[in-house]
């Protein structure tokens, strides 16, 4: 069965930590491409950890999950990094990178060891933040931003 007309699709997903009780239990649903969708719920309830497995960083321990007709379990990291990326509610800096730097380490999976960054990579960079709007912030530095100095959230 064809799942192209979602961009992801969640198939009879379940996962527990260390064989405790299932955290979810046979969750399916599907994402029409184009619509945006928010996962709601009380603490403790699962949220993050269906992040986790959508992004790939757990593997479910029952069901698949695709991208678009692609099973995320089949792809490697840096090719699910390619598709897929989530900011984190709390998200720990602990150098004062500039906002330009920032946006940049979304380029670093396609990014290679030999090859080394590209004019495209900067060009792409760069055509993001002027689509966000964020081009104005590129040269201030991440904990000013935060507002105050050390190890910060944002």
């Amino acid at each position: 069965m064809s799942t192209s007309h979602y961009i992801l699709t969640v198939k009879g997903v379940s996962f527990s930590y260390h064989h405790q009780n299932k955290t979810l239990s046979d969750l399916n649903f599907s994402v029409p491409k184009g619509e945006f969708w928010g996962i709601i719920g009380p603490n403790g309830s699962g949220k993050t950890t269906l992040l986790k497995i959508i992004s790939g960083i757990l593997k479910p321990s029952q069901g698949k999950v695709f991208f678009e007709d692609q099973d995320l379990n089949t792809l490697p990291r840096r090719e699910i990094a390619k598709i897929i990326s989530v900011v984190p509610q709390d998200t720990w800096v602990s150098f004062n990178f500039k906002v330009k730097e920032i946006v940049f380490m979304g380029r670093l999976p396609y990014i290679t060891r030999w090859k080394g960054e590209t004019l495209e990579d900067y060009h792409l960079a760069k055509e993001t933040m002027e689509k966000t709007a964020s081009l104005p912030l590129a040269e201030k530095n991440i904990f000013r931003l935060a507002g105050e100095k050390g190890r910060e959230s944002f």
